[in-house]
């Protein structure tokens, strides 16, 4: 009897350590299985995030990291100017008045247009004379090309970056109002050599200033008209495209930035 009831509990503990057995297995296959599932490949979807910044913002510009100047072309004509739309600071809304181009020229009432106030811009909307934003004013024309000439007013307290930040806010301004304009940049026109300004403005901050807006071309893709090749002489501003006040261009300089203009003229327009 004894020797029974031995062996039945020798053979209730063998049948409770198969049974621990079995747990523990199941447990470890549980376990085993849930780390495999975590380790399986997932998509990264940041790795666009990562990517070669090489890109086509919209129709005929390119932003691939270089600065894409305006190549000399056929003479365009008149009505190529006149087809485009300028935005100018101080140095050259005479434009505005000239009579040199039917195409809209947009400048605030009093002409200036200072970088470091960028945010305030108005500028007088030549359909009905209101008042208006640039890029309002893009939504409602719509233009194919707008030419940006601006830049030189305002820089106090404007360091690279923070100009390039401004320009290129306006640019995507722009460009989220009207996605098919295409923006060209043109450089400030320097000054006259002995120009005594309360701006500072000389050959060498103009050049430094022109750098900083080739830096824009390159990171926005916005085109580069290279006018200095025609307006300036030495670093500044040819003597006889100057208005006596040695800052702003007259109707020969605006001449000269016209005909640069036409000649190197857009294929898409």
């Amino acid at each position: 009897m004894r020797n029974r009831a031995l062996k039945d509990m020798i053979w209730a503990a063998c049948i409770a350590i198969a049974l621990a057995a079995v747990f523990v297995g199941f447990v470890l296959e549980a376990v085993g299985h849930y780390y495999g599932d975590k380790s399986r490949p997932v998509m990264d979807l940041g790795h666009s995030v990562s990517a070669p910044k090489t890109e086509v913002r919209q129709s005929g510009m390119t932003a691939d990291g270089t600065v894409h100047r305006l190549q000399q072309s056929a003479d365009a004509g008149q009505v190529y100017l006149d087809s485009l739309v300028y935005l100018c600071d101080a140095s050259f809304i005479p434009l505005r008045s000239s009579g040199l181009t039917a195409g809209q020229v947009w400048g605030s009432e009093s002409g200036s247009l200072p970088m470091n106030k960028l945010d305030l811009w108005t500028i007088t909307f030549p359909a009905d004379n209101s008042q208006r934003s640039p890029g309002q004013a893009c939504m409602l024309s719509q233009p194919k090309t707008l030419v940006l000439c601006i830049g030189s007013e305002g820089l106090d307290g404007l360091n690279e970056d923070s100009f390039v930040q401004y320009y290129e806010a306006l640019i995507e301004d722009i460009h989220n109002y009207s996605p098919a304009t295409v923006m060209i940049c043109c450089p400030v026109a320097s000054v006259a050599p002995g120009y005594t300004g309360l701006d500072n403005m000389s050959g060498t901050r103009a050049a430094e200033i022109n750098s900083w807006i080739m830096r824009v071309c390159r990171e926005t893709g916005a085109w580069y008209a290279d006018l200095t090749s025609v307006l300036n002489d030495g670093g500044y501003l040819r003597v006889e495209f100057a208005e006596p006040d040695g800052r702003t261009l007259n109707a020969a300089g605006l001449n000269a930035m016209l005909n640069y203009l036409r000649i190197h003229a857009l294929s898409s327009n």
